[in-house]
């Protein structure tokens, strides 16, 4: 292209051809020999080479693009591409490959030489070996996956283990032994999710890892040891369970079920809130009762022990003042927000903007709601604890509530607006703001059937304050322009089968909605007293390697329960890759709509 700069004054002062080169080439490959069965590190360098993981994908080519194995981006820069090989494959027949680098913005980088880009694969008999596999607890109560074998060096940093997708700890490795430490694991049947990587990439024998790996519960610690007797949130220690562990689980302080809530919260990690009032005798082993008792599995049975007992040195609130709108003065026994503990406040479910012991000496807590104490339906009792920066809590306790109904002392009055809304409405109630901001769905003020909604900077301890809303109907629609019809809908709450539906919705054809339920469903419904007048849908599909699977199965419907379904459309033959198009005739209006 030519450039041409000319100065307000003087007129042309220079002017040159520049040519735009959006080529790149690569110059060197730290790898050029890899395992038959992927998983080697490989360092590309060129030039370049895009700034972002998704520029540049790189491939192991066999034949063209038919049958190539991805090499996945770890780092990437203008000069400097990190890829590690897919496993899972088998290329012991094969004699040599050729490493493609893929451009964003033209085909494929260039080799500066005929061999530079050549991969050939290492004979499996000179890899690293594996003869025996065994899953075992060590001495540190944690599962791990023990290794014998030959050849497998004493790189400790690139000798690793990951159990679907997830990295593990490498404890040990010599040239005939290696043993890895399960820290993150999603189940406890790990049966053909390990895989183990040697800087020569997968090892021979890797197979043997394919046997049946499956965890039983191991309980070997309770975190802390001691609880109020208003209640706690702890956590047990058990090794195997991960976030999709099926398998319900107690805690039990002897026949008695210790937790009102109990939830698998990481690896190894079983979040419980202790029912308040519950007595748990001193030092009491307890147990977690599953489709089996699993007794503790540690060596140290005190790490399993807990106590929960009345006069414990937990919180005690003995009195509650309310000392302003926005403050409530808390007095009690055994507060403290040293650090790391915290203390928290929360009153109808809605925290305290802070909370701080305010005079050790009498035992006294001011908790602050910056928008006013909530208003109230009812006497209430606030929720004070304490907790640490693991999420430990420590509820206080108490038998004092406060009261704090709304009262209202004045509110906009003549108020008039346009049909396009806008208008200021105030209330002056202490605490509704609070109340609104942290519950809108709930508590609002309507006016004309519409939710008046919050000026959050114009509100506060005191007043409410709030805009109206536009008012739609026939004439302000056909008049004013107020509401237009849409092809668009894209404004209510979506559920599914499985998790996430709103991926489906966000206009990002990356991201693709899966469901491993008899029934894959996604949609979405609008709120209360509403319906979506719908006469065309657009849906955007990604591989399709039989178009059978969805021609008269995949169906787009409507119902007004979520219970009885009308199919809208069923898709044929015609279905495709990419986006699909329907249109009809008479519009559908119904309050929920699903695929």
């Amino acid at each position: 292209f030519d450039l041409k700069i000319k100065h307000a004054q003087d007129g042309l002062i220079g002017a040159g051809s520049f040519f735009l080169n959006v080529g790149a080439e690569v110059t060197a490959v730290s790898v050029n020999q890899i395992s038959p069965y992927g998983g080697n590190v490989i360092t590309i360098t060129g030039t370049n080479f895009g700034e972002e993981i998704t520029d540049n994908p790189v491939q192991i080519s066999y034949n063209g693009g038919v049958g190539s194995t991805d090499c996945y981006l770890t780092a990437t820069s203008a000069t400097e591409i990190t890829c590690r090989v897919d496993t899972g494959i088998d290329k012991t027949e094969v004699e040599s490959a050729t490493l493609v680098v893929f451009l964003k913005v033209s085909e494929e980088a260039k080799c500066d030489s005929s061999t530079t880009c050549k991969i050939t694969f290492t004979p499996a008999a000179d890899l690293p070996t594996i003869t025996a596999a065994v899953l075992q607890m060590n001495a540190n109560n944690k599962y791990e996956i023990a290794l014998t074998g030959t050849s497998f060096g004493t790189d400790m940093t690139n000798t690793k283990m990951r159990i679907d997708g997830e990295w593990q700890t490498t404890a040990e490795v010599t040239d005939t032994a290696a043993r890895f430490e399960i820290i993150n694991a999603t189940d406890l049947d790990i049966t053909k999710q390990v895989e183990v990587l040697f800087p020569e990439g997968v090892p021979a024998g890797h197979n043997l890892l394919d046997a049946e790996l499956l965890m039983t519960p191991k309980l070997t610690k309770i975190t802390p040891n001691s609880g109020s007797i208003a209640g706690s949130v702890i956590y047990a220690t058990v090794e195997g369970v991960g976030i999709n562990t099926e398998e319900t689980f107690e805690l039990m302080s002897g026949n008695k079920k210790l937790c009102s809530a109990v939830e698998v919260v990481s690896y190894s990690q079983i979040k419980c809130t202790t029912k308040a009032d519950l007595e748990v005798a001193a030092d009491t082993v307890l147990t977690l009762q599953g489709t089996e008792e699993y007794t503790c599995a540690n060596s140290d049975t005190t790490q399993c022990k807990y106590t929960q007992v009345t006069g414990g040195p937990f919180p005690v609130v003995t009195a509650l003042e309310k000392v302003s709108s926005t403050s409530l003065k808390i007095t009690g026994t055994d507060f403290s927000d040293t650090e790391p503990i915290k203390i928290k406040a929360s009153l109808a479910g809605i925290d305290a903007s802070s909370a701080s012991v305010t005079d050790s000496t009498t035992g006294e807590v001011t908790a602050i709601w910056d928008l006013g104490i909530p208003v109230l339906a009812e006497a209430t009792a606030p929720e004070i604890y304490l907790v640490d920066d693991n999420e430990i809590r420590h509820y206080a306790v108490s038998a004092e509530t406060i009261e704090n109904a709304i009262s209202v002392s004045a509110t906009t009055s003549g108020l008039e607006c346009s049909y396009a809304g806008g208008c200021t409405y105030e209330v002056t109630a202490a605490g509704l703001s609070t109340a609104v901001s942290k519950n809108s769905a709930d508590n609002y003020i309507s006016i004309c059937d519409s939710a008046c909604t919050m000026d959050a900077e114009a509100s506060t301890a005191d007043k409410y304050v709030c805009k109206v809303a536009e008012l739609s109907t026939i004439s302000s629609n056909s008049d004013f322009g107020i509401k237009q019809e849409t092809h668009n809908l894209q404004s209510g709450r979506y559920f599914g089968s499985g998790a996430n539906p709103e991926v489906v919705f966000d206009d990002d054809v990356v991201d693709e909605y899966e469901s491993t339920t008899s029934e894959c469903f996604v949609g979405m419904e609008f709120k209360e007293n509403h319906v979506g007048m719908l006469s065309q849908v657009k849906y955007f599909m990604g591989d399709i390697n039989d178009k059978m699977l969805y021609a008269g199965f995949l169906k787009f419907q409507a119902s007004n329960d979520k219970t009885t379904w009308t199919d809208i459309f069923t898709a044929d033959i015609n279905v495709h890759e990419g986006w699909n198009k329907k249109e009809w005739e008479d519009a559908a209006d119904y309050p929920k709509y699903r695929y």
